[in-house]
């Protein structure tokens, strides 16, 4: 499809050094960042959202006095060395930020991998936690945690998606970017001072355009930012025959530098600045007027390819517009799986699951408050943290989604599932939802099936995106660069943001005698749920039904609810169902804070085990003092949301009618200590 494009740009037979150029310049990341789904998502104009060239960088308005930037950074890791370093993903992340003006404030990263299964792969796991902590907070940077998602289907590929969050104000945003003219330079600067390096151009009144360095082809960025112009890159020694060479010499690190287009009479002046700062200077092209992208400093030994092969979209078949609008399609029968004996145990088991274990110790291994700004933990705020802006009052919230195992069963719902989780999450914090961050990684991106799984998922994320209104900041892709990683599920890891003017509301039950509810349908939809993986091994079926109108009226209730002070906790149910969204709910607190535990009864319309752990969308589980059940019942109703009263907080025991009854002791104990004992320690 590349080559094919690239000789009908050309009129003839590509040569061998043509050919090479073009596969060098448009890595699989970088083409699938331009399928048609993926140029929607970022094409579509919203109000205080811009981006800097690349697509790798995006900043949402916040009022007058600046705007929230972040950056996405996108890996897949197929060494299978003992002891995998992170920090490489995580510096690049930072280094985006730093490259437009961007303090960097926090650091939130999603790893998808197989369950560490020897020694080996614990302490390699348990080094790279240790390694971008310590990275982290050398940099001066909060991590607002490290979400680990497990599935055997990784085997030894390990997928990261690391979002960096910054703050921008306004007198940083008005600064004029260079519109790239014939003869501009492109030059690398990298070292460690680039903050200050593009302080002191700003201060010189110098006009240039700064573009991070990207993930896979730092150049990509720069053709991208020239438009319709061409570029002339001229390393210091050209291979006609092997152009990728000579480029990979000039290629500038992509986790301590940035690329400037500024005009040719700066040159010496930018070089000058950046020795002051320890930084290197490297000139790479000159932009020319000619639309096409060559290679070598003698254009009569150069290799040239038309701008057009490289900027075009790819069209690849089979998108989808919509979810499937049948109705919810669990061909996974509960009838096929035997009902638990023992509940308690049950309970227990499902504690234990890798994905549902508490990640409150992995997360005090990190700094969260490092820089000062962040006021919600993501441990006890249920994978949801917040952040402080500069402006008076208004907070930030952050939270991640991305569930492999329903993309692997159908990735356009899939992603639509991984959105609508990340906008409950935000929801039920009391926060707006503003934006998304997009990361997407998946298995050998030169596969057919692996290309069209890959374009499904990011036109999901699109339709999900325009469903709720949500902006994406920024988009990247990573593919694995192996033949036989073929298999690995198409996986999202998506950041989503939402603005608060106070502080967020927290998921933790306050005080015996609240009343608890269930907001939305629960339906029998166990395929692909921990439930059916974790306890009966199997993983057939469909999704769950995605209804972006049932999603956007649960939103709508708990927001209002929210602004008349009704709600006294709220939290979504994901991964594990209702059961394990109560039990969040009962032993995630801060330090300090009583575990409140709770009395809730069985719906005895469905089987038990289906109304614990069956994980529909669309639902939350609030907690209101009696004084506001009727009004809030009352807002649930105009709003066509289903309400059910389920049950009230207790003190000290967890109980689901007669069918569970665990102290919170027991319960903290097994949840909190779970992952650390399959991990080793963490």
């Amino acid at each position: 499809m590349l080559l094919g494009r690239l000789e009908e740009g050309l009129d003839r037979p590509a040569t061998n050094a043509e050919r090479d150029l073009m596969l060098w310049l448009c890595p699989p990341a970088a083409e699938l960042r331009r399928l048609p789904a993926a140029r929607g998502l970022l094409a579509m104009p919203w109000e205080d959202v811009d981006r800097a060239p690349g697509a790798e960088v995006g900043f949402l308005g916040v009022g007058e006095e600046g705007a929230v930037a972040v950056s996405v950074d996108a890996r897949v890791y197929v060494d299978s060395a003992d002891h995998l370093d992170l920090r490489a993903g995580v510096a690049a992340t930072l280094a985006k930020l730093v490259a437009v003006g961007v303090r960097p404030l926090a650091l939130q990263m999603v790893v998808h991998c197989r369950l560490p299964g020897n020694d080996a792969e614990r302490d390699g796991l348990r080094a790279a936690v240790a390694g971008v902590s310590a990275y982290a907070r050398a940099e001066g940077v909060a991590t607002l945690g490290a979400e680990l998602c497990f599935d055997p289907e990784y085997g030894d590929t390990l997928l990261v998606d690391s979002v960096a969050i910054g703050w921008c104000d306004a007198a940083a945003m008005s600064v004029p970017g260079r519109t790239p003219e014939p003869g501009d330079r492109l030059v690398a600067v990298a070292g460690r001072g680039l903050d200050r390096v593009r302080a002191d151009l700003v201060s010189s009144g110098m006009s240039f355009l700064a573009l991070p360095t990207s993930s896979d082809v730092p150049l990509r960025a720069a053709i991208a930012a020239i438009g319709e112009l061409g570029l002339d890159l001229t390393p210091a020694e050209h291979d006609p025959a092997h152009p990728d060479r000579a480029l990979e010499r000039s290629r500038p690190d992509p986790t301590r530098s940035i690329l400037l287009v500024i005009p040719q009479s700066r040159l010496d002046e930018v070089g000058h600045v950046a020795a002051l700062h320890g930084a290197l200077l490297a000139e790479l092209g000159v932009v020319s007027a000619e639309s096409r992208i060559s290679v070598g400093s003698d254009l009569k030994a150069a290799t040239v390819l038309p701008a057009v092969a490289v900027r075009e979209p790819l069209e690849i078949p089979g998108e989808r517009s919509e979810p499937d609008d049948s109705g919810p399609g669990d061909d996974l029968r509960l009838e096929d799986l035997p009902e638990p004996e023992d509940y308690d145990d049950a309970l227990r088991r499902m504690l234990r699951a890798p994905n549902l274990a508490s990640r409150q110790r992995l997360y005090e291994r990190f700094d969260s408050f490092a820089g000062g700004a962040t006021v919600l933990h993501p441990g006890p705020g249920g994978g949801t943290a917040a952040l402080r802006t500069p402006m008076a009052g208004r907070v930030v919230a952050v939270a991640t989604s991305g569930n492999p195992r329903f993309t692997a069963q159908d990735p356009y719902v899939g992603f639509c599932i991984a959105v609508c989780e990340g906008v409950r999450r935000l929801s039920t914090c009391g926060a707006v939802p503003r934006a998304l961050v997009g990361g997407t990684s998946f298995g050998a991106s030169h596969d057919p099936d692996v290309r069209k799984s890959a374009e499904q998922g990011l036109a999901g994320l699109r339709d999900a995106a325009l469903a709720f209104s949500l902006p994406c900041l920024a988009l990247t892709t990573s593919p694995a660069g192996a033949d036989d990683h073929g298999a690995t599920p198409v996986t999202p890891g998506l950041a989503f943001l939402g603005t608060l003017d106070g502080p967020p509301l927290t998921p933790w039950f306050k005080d015996e005698g609240d009343v608890v509810i269930l907001l939305g349908r629960s339906r029998v939809e166990v395929a692909g749920s921990e439930f059916a993986a974790f306890l009966h091994a199997t993983v057939d079926g469909n999704p769950p039904w995605v209804d972006f109108e049932s999603e956007r009226a649960l939103n709508r209730v708990l927001a209002s609810a929210l602004g008349r002070g009704f709600l006294k906790s709220a939290r979504d149910i994901g991964a594990g169902g209702l059961a394990l969204s109560i039990v969040g709910s009962c032993c995630a607190t801060p330090d300090g804070v009583p575990a409140r535990g709770a009395r809730i009864s069985i719906d005895e319309g469905m089987r038990p085990d289906a109304w614990l752990f069956a994980e529909s969308q669309a639902r939350a589980v609030v907690s209101v003092s009696r004084e506001h059940l009727a009004a809030l019942r009352e807002l649930a109703d105009e709003a066509e949301v289903p309400f059910s009263q389920i049950g009230e907080v207790s003190t000290g025991v967890l109980e689901f009618g007669e069918l569970i009854g665990l102290t919170l002791d027991e319960l903290i104990d097994i949840w909190n200590g779970a992952l650390a004992e399959r991990l080793g320690g963490i």
